[in-house]
């Protein structure tokens, strides 16, 4: 059996029995991208949060598996697994050399497995065969000043025109940094940067990209088309973190599914990441906010950390006081009637 992962910008004529799309390429041209493959299809999105929908939106461009990293939260995985159920796609789990994983991942129900080039589908290895472009272009450097708390509306959408209708409402209540959230990237690609940089202008714009792998060609790919920061996943390996660093772009590293947050807080601080985002993943939402733990991060650095994870005003105001520089509100935003009214609360919260 022929099996390709395709990863570049775009796509190349390349045929298989089974082809799987890679990060780089979803997230330059957006899940329809799988709509121009033959063969059956693997959607390799490595997902760390939102479990569910991303798995759904996969399926719905027609993909037969979809990735999901195994060192993601187990809810997030069980909420794939949950959306294997009902919309009939597989799930194969990244392994991204955390082999000790493997035994977990099957007792939550994941039967099929991706360790760098092998692939394991029913039971049957194949080699994974990369058809590679590494992306060209430079970084765009903008001076980011957090010298004051700043207001980040992460927009986890999958439409940007929606996107772009609550960012407008949010920046009049007071919105600082603009976020092109993983799901909006993975569905609409690097269009969505471009429409936000040229809908806004000079403000700033986060790329949510939760780069596991490929960080120099991830970060490049998000910089070139108009993102001012780029945020990778502070759980990949430092060999990642350096490659994304390298570029000179403005690097926020989320610390999502961190197994110890503060000890890795440190570990990237002296990588020569820019600022750290702490983030309660949106499928491990429901209880109370880790505060503690989060407080304990912002204690152990000297760089800008954030809070994220189910931001309202109250939250943010307790984020604050445990040392937050910058807080990271989502459905908050993007759920209400009022984008600008909410905003303007949690603002306040920060002054």
């Amino acid at each position: 059996m022929k099996c390709i992962r395709i990863n570049g910008e775009s796509i190349e004529r390349v045929y298989g029995d089974i082809v799987c799309a890679g990060s780089i390429l979803i997230k330059s041209a957006g899940i329809e991208v799988l709509q121009s493959l033959g063969g059956k299809k693997i959607a390799d999105m490595k997902i760390m949060d939102t479990g569910y929908l991303e798995a759904e939106m996969a399926r719905n461009a027609g993909a037969h598996w979809v990735t999901v990293s195994s060192i993601a939260e187990e809810s997030t995985i069980k909420k794939a697994l949950e959306c294997s159920k009902d919309k009939g796609i597989m799930v194969i789990g990244d392994l991204l050399g955390v082999e000790e994983r493997r035994e977990r991942l099957m007792e939550l129900g994941v039967r099929d497995f991706l360790s760098g080039n092998t692939l394991t589908i029913d039971g049957k290895t194949e080699e994974l065969k990369e058809a590679y472009r590494p992306v060209e272009g430079s970084v765009r450097t903008k001076r980011v000043e957090v010298d004051e708390p700043k207001l980040q509306i992460a927009l986890d959408l999958l439409s940007t025109e929606q996107a772009i209708g609550i960012a407008e409402e949010a920046i009049e209540g007071g919105v600082d940094w603009i976020e092109a959230g993983t799901p909006l990237i993975k569905k609409e690609g690097m269009q969505a940067i471009r429409e936000l940089r040229e809908r806004f202008g000079s403000a700033t714009i986060v790329a949510d990209l939760k780069t596991l792998e490929h960080g120099r060609d991830e970060t490049l790919l998000a910089c070139k088309n108009g993102a001012d920061i780029v945020g990778i996943c502070g759980s990949a390996k430092d060999e990642v973190i350096k490659e994304a660093v390298g570029t000179g772009a403005v690097i926020m590293a989320d610390l999502i599914a961190a197994r110890d947050p503060a000890e890795r807080a440190r570990e990237l601080e002296a990588l020569g990441v820019s600022m750290l985002e702490f983030h309660l993943a949106i499928d491990a939402q429901g209880g109370a906010y880790p505060f503690d733990v989060f407080e304990r991060v912002c204690n152990s650095v000297s760089i800008p950390v954030g809070c994220a994870g189910g931001m309202d005003a109250e939250k943010a105001r307790r984020a604050f006081e445990c040392g937050a520089a910058f807080i990271v509100a989502g459905s908050s935003l993007t759920k209400t009637k009022d984008p600008r009214r909410e905003a303007e609360k949690i603002k306040k919260e920060l002054r």
